[in-house]
């Protein structure tokens, strides 16, 4: 019984891990984009430019309320 649960220590380890990277890759993403869209309007002040920063947190759940609504 105990050699089972050994075996799955790794596979539940690597899908943890990889869970994990991918919202890494998320945030990262979006940040970047962010700080890049940012930096577009500093550069020129006519662009369309929001009132401030939406935190990724506040996307994300922005996100899936209008998901939830389409269904």
């Amino acid at each position: 019984m105990m050699q089972s649960g050994r075996a799955l220590l790794p596979v539940i380890s690597l899908i943890l891990l990889q869970a994990c990277s991918w919202e890494s890759v998320q945030r990262t993403s979006y940040e970047t984009v962010e700080s890049m869209r940012i930096q577009q309007c500093m550069d020129q002040p006519d662009h369309d430019c929001p009132e401030q920063h939406i935190r990724y947190d506040d996307y994300q759940a922005q996100r899936e309320r209008l998901l939830e609504q389409e269904r």
